[in-house]
């Protein structure tokens, strides 16, 4: 759930800071999220695309899609390990350390049904904490009343260490010429049609190691997608190959529908249509950031909000009203979130030699 800009057009990039619809649509995947969150939390059927992903799990692949681009892009530009890992520390960890200590410092001790003592020496208090340094825990002694989701304060934050691992392992790939090999694209996506198609047999995927994190795999494996369109991003820019390359994604798209792999469907062309759009200068859309970047908060702040408002207002507000309610106290700390966090944090990015840094 990152922002980025853009590098040199002299690179066969788009030009350094031009208008795009990239801030249009990580708003859009971070209210997507919101938005599936809300029937989650009120106890309503989530609608699912072709009955598998929920609209937060489609939101979440748009994230990775363009995140994998952008610190493809980013790493393109600018190939130091030290400052590329100081760059996605400083758009990461700040805002998140913020949440982290609000949280469980301020909302926790209010809402807790345990005295402040109790709450403050309770395991799953530290667990809480722990979130300052990764991986993610999400629940505080507190009673939401809903159910498994009851001490759930923040659902969402599991993504971010994947976000952070994918980071780690595209800088790790990438300095050991991985990425560059005229090789990984085709193995990576033979691997991946292999996932999606299912050739291994159900009893051989349940005895592999990773058949727990399916779908830690699946939004890795759009992270890896966006970071593969980044170089081959000639077929993302408009013009008539882009035309083309569409119409080829959609004959896949829906041949892999026919096949009944709705899965495969969607890996093919989430990612491509994101890119495609994001890359993309639409009037009004492509000014969605002018008030600021606030997708990383809306992500970081929905899900909080989200339980403490259903808990005090699902009995007497209709769900359109209560949902409103969350989008605009949750738009209020995103905005708060990057003028007095976020934007300040991304200030003291390491600059590069001879570019200007992007933000990622």
């Amino acid at each position: 759930m990152s922002a980025a800009g853009s590098s040199s057009a002299a690179a066969g990039l788009p030009r350094l800071h031009a208008p795009n619809n990239f801030d249009f649509v990580r708003v859009v995947a971070a209210l997507l999220v919101l938005v599936g969150h809300q029937f989650l939390l009120t106890g309503l059927v989530e609608p699912r695309v072709y009955g598998l992903y929920s609209l937060g799990d489609l939101g979440v692949c748009t994230f990775f899609s363009i995140s994998g681009f952008l610190i493809a892009q980013s790493w393109h530009a600018d190939p130091v390990l030290r400052r590329f890992a100081a760059r996605r520390a400083l758009r990461i960890w700040p805002g998140l350390m913020v949440l982290v200590l609000l949280t469980g410092l301020v909302l926790g001790p209010l809402i807790t049904p345990l005295p402040v003592s109790r709450y403050l020496s309770d395991p799953q208090f530290f667990a809480w904490m722990g979130n300052l340094v990764l991986p993610t825990r999400w629940e505080l002694p507190v009673d939401f009343g809903n159910g498994r989701l009851a001490h759930t304060v923040n659902g969402s934050l599991w993504t971010i260490a994947l976000e952070v691992a994918c980071y780690g392992a595209f800088a790790a790939a990438s300095m050991a010429a991985v990425m560059r090999s005229r090789w990984f694209a085709p193995l990576f996506v033979a691997r991946a049609l292999g996932y999606y198609l299912g050739w291994l047999t159900r009893a051989g995927w349940e005895a592999h190691p990773f058949h727990r994190h399916a779908l830690k795999l699946e939004f890795a494996s759009y992270f890896v997608a966006g970071a593969l369109w980044f170089q081959h991003r000639r077929f993302l820019l408009a013009g008539r190959l882009t035309l083309m390359c569409a119409v080829a994604v959609l004959v896949l798209h829906l041949g892999a529908l026919a096949l009944g792999k709705p899965l495969l469907a969607l890996w093919l062309a989430v990612p491509f249509a994101v890119l495609a759009f994001g890359l993309h200068s639409t009037p009004v859309l492509r000014r969605a950031g002018r008030f600021g970047d606030l997708s990383y908060g809306l992500y970081l702040y929905a899900f909080t909000v989200q339980q403490v408002l259903i808990w005090q207002l699902a009995g007497s507000l209709p769900f359109g009203l209560l949902l409103a309610a969350c989008v605009a106290v949750t738009g209020a700390l995103a905005f708060a979130s990057w003028h007095l966090v976020e934007r300040p944090a991304l200030r003291r990015k390491p600059g590069r030699p001879a570019l200007a840094a992007a933000e990622a």
